[in-house]
């Protein structure tokens, strides 16, 4: 399938692709660029708070809520409509059959534009929010990310919960919520990213000018960076019966295009330590049920992580393990061609794969441009591929274990001190 996405400005600088494929659906996101990173302490998970809001109903004749909103879309092009709200922004998205296009335009513009945020609205999704806090305390996934976050990036806007807390759920005002969508709702801050059968690009390019033309463009207030904590740290459960574990080192390119080729040989050596700690520690001794390497942070600041989960009692043996394993990449044993090879098939079999899905097509062309201001490019990509070396590979993660190591985990009560167990076998 063709992949040939175009740039265009609206008249106030709003960024729209617009991405065809030769399909009968079309997926159309809206994204701003402001999340929990963005709040003030007094109100925190605003940015989430009014998602929910805007996603509550408008004004409009049969889209006074949720349900008619959804409904009306499903009666007149079939689809789905949904939102979602991160630590760096929020994004307003829904599929529709090619021929009803229109409809979807037209609705999520209704979102922007004419939603209610009436005060009836406001306290029953307040009551929803709180609920949605309570069960994310209860959800052990969600306190593990709490736990890894709060402590790896003390007191910066990545610690920051994005449903906010109780406190502040409870005192986000209907002029809180206007207030905050005027100042970071705007042109300059927000872009629109549409794949599938659209048609002429002119015709609906008109389209949205027509309805998004009209958002102001006013200067974004800004954030303070995060910045790494290294530490080492046990969040106690007694209710649990395993232990999660997340080792960590700070990874030297922050996500722009001057780093590009370095992360992506970073993400060589990731795949490559990643298949062999699965191999000693889970396939050779059965240590674990799963062990992963990934990248956890922001565009800023970021550290690559070793994560697991295991018993208490086999703790010492797999921190051994994969601190050994770890040493040996960096020594006697580095990333071999096959290896490298495989990261190749493998990066390529993605992208193709992408190509197909108007929903992971929007995505990377969204997700792209909000980090490096441009359009995604899959040659400049493939090149990258194509040329990457081992000795790339090996200049670029020679530093990969420097500085200071942190090891986050949660669960029972441990008598290990991990990081004496690491440096016993790794230096």
């Amino acid at each position: 399938m063709k992949f040939s996405p175009s740039l265009h400005k609206l008249s106030n600088g709003i960024t729209v692709i617009l991405d065809p494929m030769d399909i009968e659906t079309i997926s159309m996101k809206i994204g701003f660029n402001v999340g929990a990173r963005n709040e003030e302490q007094k109100l925190y998970g605003i940015s989430h708070f009014l998602e929910h809001i805007l996603c509550a109903g408008t004004n409009t004749k049969g889209r006074e809520s949720f349900t008619n909103l959804r409904n009306y879309l499903r009666d007149n092009g079939g689809g789905g409509l949904n939102a979602g709200t991160g630590n760096d922004g929020t994004r307003y998205y829904g599929k529709i059959l090619s021929e009803k296009f229109d409809i979807l335009i037209d609705l999520l513009a209704d979102q922007m534009f004419n939603s209610k945020i009436s005060e009836k609205d406001i306290e029953r999704e307040r009551e929803v929010i709180s609920q949605e806090y309570k069960r994310a305390k209860d959800d052990s996934n969600r306190q593990w990310n709490r736990v890894k976050m709060e402590n790896l990036f003390r007191d910066t806007v990545l610690s920051r919960e994005t449903l906010g807390n109780l406190d502040t759920i409870k005192t986000i005002s209907k002029k809180d919520l206007i207030d905050y969508k005027d100042k970071f709702y705007n042109a300059n801050n927000s872009f629109i990213v549409i794949s599938g059968s659209f048609g002429k690009s002119k015709i609906v390019l008109d389209k949205l000018e027509k309805f998004f033309g009209k958002m102001p463009r006013k200067d974004i207030p800004s954030f303070e960076p995060p910045v790494i904590t290294p530490c080492v740290y046990h969040e106690i459960k007694d209710d649990k019966k395993q232990v999660k574990v997340c080792i960590g080192f700070n990874d030297k390119y922050p996500i722009n295009k001057e780093f590009l080729y370095q992360s992506m040989a970073v993400g060589v050596f990731r795949m490559a330590l990643g298949s062999r700690l699965f191999d000693i520690v889970r396939e050779k001794n059965g240590l674990v049920y799963g062990i992963f390497m990934g990248r956890i942070g922001d565009e800023f600041v970021g550290l690559n992580t070793i994560q697991t989960e295991l018993s208490s009692e086999k703790l010492s043996t797999a921190i051994s393990l994969i601190a050994q394993t770890c040493k040996e990449i960096m020594t006697i044993k580095p990333v071999t061609d096959e290896e490298l090879n495989r990261w190749k098939i493998t990066s390529k079999f993605s992208r193709a794969e992408f190509m197909d899905d108007s929903d992971a097509r929007s995505s990377r062309l969204m997700g792209h441009y909000k980090w490096f201001g441009e359009l995604y490019d899959v040659d400049e990509y493939e090149t990258i591929i194509d040329k990457m070396t081992l000795e790339d590979v090996n200049q670029f993660t020679k530093t990969f274990f420097d500085g200071p190591l942190s090891i986050v985990s949660m669960g029972v009560k441990i008598d290990i001190d991990m990081k004496q167990v690491w440096d016993n076998n790794f230096n």
